[in-house]
């Protein structure tokens, strides 16, 4: 099974893409506080929306306010033009949930 939920912040501002093929994109990531021992870490993870999702998450949230996403772990490599091997890991979201928090007053 592969299958995650994570909670944290959008890290920067939103914005839809489209694919060559007209499907929409949206690439973001999330801050995650996290606890490693005794020590607090901040946690940067990549995610990536497609379609009617990526409109919701465009649509109803913006840097800095709460998410919580579900979806799965998605691992890719290539070799760059160096011909060094490159790795991603990235969450491919299929589920978007809002957070008790009240969105910030502008």
């Amino acid at each position: 099974m592969n299958k995650v939920m994570l909670m944290g912040r959008i890290t920067h501002d939103l914005e839809i893409k489209k694919t060559s093929d007209d499907k929409q994109v949206l690439n973001f990531s999330i801050a995650i506080n996290s606890k490693i021992g005794d020590k607090e870490v901040v946690e940067y993870i990549d995610c990536v929306a497609w379609n009617k999702t990526a409109e919701f998450i465009d649509k109803y949230f913006e840097k800095g306010r709460q998410i919580i996403v579900i979806g799965s772990i998605h691992k890719s490599s290539w070799e760059n033009k160096d011909g060094q091997k490159q790795y991603s890991t990235e969450i491919i979201v299929r589920e978007v949930f809002f957070t008790a928090e009240k969105p910030r007053k502008e």
